[in-house]
């Protein structure tokens, strides 16, 4: 599972910035405009990266047992 994680993780994160910086690229806008679609990309990529780590990374199990 940890694999399948890292491999989305990487992918997702190269087609999200890819896709964001292609934009910003082809777009012919005003600065604020591409900006703005930087920081929302980076942020998308953020939070995409982090459910993937939280749902998907596998945790240890707690111990009943309490440590004396």
């Amino acid at each position: 599972m940890k694999v399948l994680t890292a491999l989305l993780i990487i992918l997702l994160t190269a087609g999200l910035i890819g896709g964001t910086v292609w934009l910003m690229v082809s777009l012919t806008v005003a600065a604020w405009l591409e900006v703005m679609i930087g920081v929302v990309g980076f942020v998308l990529a953020t939070v995409v990266n982090l459910a993937l780590y939280w749902f998907l990374w596998p945790r240890p199990e707690p111990s009943d047992e309490e440590d004396d």
